[in-house]
């Protein structure tokens, strides 16, 4: 038994919860249950709602108990565990969720039609098909959603009166592959990287934000997507990025970005994916376009556990120095985004 609500035609304030990447065996859903005592009027899940993997690092405090789900039923299988989590499947009986999906509702860091571990393109499409069609059956997504061949759309708006409205993106179905690497990848420059032709969304999502953003008359205006459209510098050096986030898709972030600022939106990005927490400006052509809030993830480690060379408050201080437009970060904590907005203020906690 659950509980639905209509969005309210022009309220003075918005509470959202944002949320993503929660591993089953790294940690307890108890996010779920300070989101549930705090009532927000929606929770936005921006992907990693399941993995298909274990990553077998420990210590993990429960078992998937199964190999990667590669057909249907094993998919099924995977969100029907998800689910007999206490505070999961209170979330979902209590609080409407608007949802996208990343990379591992499927397999590890695939781009479109291209796997990673399954390389084979016949047998990938296969498991790809049956891994929309469990998120399609366990997720609110409308059945005119799911397309012929066995895709999803999940690009869509919701709109919450004149003071805001959410543009969710899908940035796994269409996305070009990543440069120079297959998957995801710390990588240096190459003429692939730089190609207008790549995109992280498709060109036709591509044009169908350009024109929600261009008509968009609300107070705040958020998109919601699955990672750090921020330009993140590494430690490795100038001109190295991350391969798998927008930094490896830079024509594309500069189109995006441009029509938020030729647009004049009051741009708010919501991402996941980094298992980390980021509050970053948003810049483009010298001009403030907006900010963005990258939340941490519900169980996922973060930095804190593949940086050991250096305690993770100075390593957060670090980061924070060498990146001019990040003004915060969290590397320490697991958890979830509470994100208000009125008139007058978007904050997030």
């Amino acid at each position: 038994m659950g509980r639905c609500a209509t969005i309210t035609a022009d309220p003075k304030a918005l509470r959202l919860a944002l949320t993503s990447c929660q591993h089953w065996e790294q940690g307890w859903f108890t996010a779920y249950r300070d989101m549930i005592t705090n009532a927000p009027d929606a929770v936005v899940h921006v992907g990693d709602y399941i993995y298909e993997k274990s990553f077998g690092e420990g210590p993990d405090v429960r078992t998937v108990g199964a190999s990667d789900p590669v057909t249907l039923p094993e998919y099924r299988a995977r969100y029907a565990l998800y689910r007999s989590d206490p505070d999961l499947s209170e979330a979902h009986a209590q609080l409407p969720f608007i949802v996208t999906w990343d990379d591992h509702e499927v397999e590890n860091d695939y781009a479109g039609a291209q796997g990673v571990e399954t390389i084979d393109a016949d047998s990938f499409f296969k498991r790809r098909a049956a891994a929309y069609q469990a998120f399609f059956e366990h997720m609110p997504i409308a059945p005119r959603r799911l397309l012929p061949g066995g895709g999803i759309q999940l690009h869509r708006s919701f709109r919450w009166g004149s003071l805001a409205s959410l543009h969710m993106l899908d940035t796994r179905q269409y996305r070009s592959p990543q440069a120079c690497s297959r998957g995801g990848a710390v990588v240096g420059p190459c003429a692939e990287r730089d190609d207008p032709a790549r995109s992280m969304l498709g060109m036709d999502q591509e044009d169908w934000l350009r024109r929600a953003l261009a008509s968009d008359r609300s107070q705040w205006t958020l998109v919601g997507q699955q990672t750090l459209v921020a330009s993140l510098a590494l430690p490795q050096g100038p001109d190295i990025v991350y391969s798998d986030i927008w930094d490896g898709y830079p024509a594309a972030r500069e189109r995006v970005l441009r029509a938020a600022l030729e647009a004049d939106a009051n741009l708010v990005s919501l991402a996941g994916d980094t298992h980390n927490a980021w509050a970053f400006d948003l810049a483009q052509d010298g001009a403030q376009v907006g900010v963005e809030f990258g939340g941490q993830s519900v169980t996922s480690p973060g930095l804190e556990n593949y940086v050991t060379y250096v305690p993770t408050a100075e390593l957060e201080r670090e980061t924070v120095r060498f990146n001019p437009e990040l003004q915060w970060m969290d590397a320490s904590h697991r958890g979830y985004m509470a994100v208000e907005l009125t008139p007058g203020s978007a904050t997030s906690e």
